[in-house]
């Protein structure tokens, strides 16, 4: 009888204690359902922004090797640089859309059984997938910055003269394209204006060749321009007021992208861009500037470039 007693207690114990680790084991594995929907749609990602900036390395590559060999001209190498620079941008602007909108559908999913981490800023799931997409961005950035500087350096080299090149990649910005909810995802609205690249390249004979790109919402198609603003101001075509800038749809219904490419002086009347820096602005928020045509009503700050 005297045994009874601890062995009553000891299977009761059981039971419970039982119970306790299925409850105990049951919250983590909604968790890392999550956990692991982040990290394969970060590793897909990684995967793509790794391939399309093996493609932009072989482009510089291959440019490089013609402009050597006296295959192309120094104009066309520099719109081949800045088009193929403009190509890893807009793939790497494609994926991270695919990777952000498959998470958000995961997290819509996952709201069904109220896991842990689905709730924006609490420092889980979500804020490590934002935090993983802004790491890998990070990383082809870095990684353009450095196949672009091996590029202007060369360029420099072969063409000789008073040639020069830079290029300025502002971070590549990253947040969510929208909130998940149990019942859908709620858009943001339209993203804004935002530049991912621009460059600057001198020829020989004095001519600059600027080559622009970047990424905005639907709103903003043919509402903004690019200008270059020094002791005088350089409005990169498409101005205002012949139409603005055209923003390409990304298919996520909030954001795109835009390119700019222009050629700037005129060495044969005198005319060529001086050396120094320049603060890039985007003219915004148009307005009908009668026989001027569209003016914009507001300038906002893009980056400071320097013109070689």
């Amino acid at each position: 009888m005297c045994l009874q007693r601890p062995v009553a207690r000891l299977v009761q114990f059981g039971v419970v204690g039982a119970a306790l680790l299925a409850v105990a084991s049951a919250a983590p594995a909604a968790k890392d359902e999550l956990a692991v929907a982040s990290g394969r749609r970060l590793a897909t990602l990684r995967a793509s922004l790794r391939a399309d900036t093996a493609i932009f390395a072989g482009a510089v590559r291959s440019t490089l090797a013609d402009l050597r060999a006296g295959r192309t001209t120094d104009a066309a190498a520099a719109a081949t640089y800045a088009s193929a620079l403009t190509f890893l941008i807009r793939k790497a602007d494609t994926a991270t859309d695919t990777a952000a909108g498959g998470f958000l559908a995961d997290v819509v999913d996952a709201l069904l059984g109220d896991p842990a981490g689905v709730l924006a800023g609490d420092g889980r799931s979500i804020d490590g997938f934002v935090a993983g997409v802004r790491s890998e961005l990070g990383r082809a950035r870095a990684a353009a910055a450095g196949k672009s500087r091996l590029f202007a350096r060369s360029f420099v080299r072969t063409a000789g003269g008073t040639s020069g090149m830079t290029t300025v990649l502002p971070d590549w910005v990253f947040d969510l394209p929208g909130a998940p909810t149990p019942t859908g995802i709620v858009a943001i609205g339209d993203e804004p204006v935002r530049l991912r690249m621009i460059t600057a390249a001198r020829l020989p004979d004095g001519r600059l060749i600027v080559s622009a790109c970047g990424t905005a919402g639907p709103a903003f198609d043919g509402a903004f321009d690019l200008r270059l603003r020094g002791a005088a101001v350089d409005v990169i075509p498409s101005a205002l007021s012949a139409g603005g800038i055209p923003v390409s749809s990304s298919g996520n219904g909030t954001g795109g992208t835009w390119s700019v490419a222009a050629e700037l002086g005129d060495p044969f009347h005198g005319n060529v861009p001086i050396r120094g820096n320049r603060v890039v602005q985007f003219g915004t928020e148009p307005f009908d500037g009668g026989p001027a045509g569209r003016q914009p009503g507001r300038l906002v700050f893009a980056t400071v470039l320097g013109v070689p």
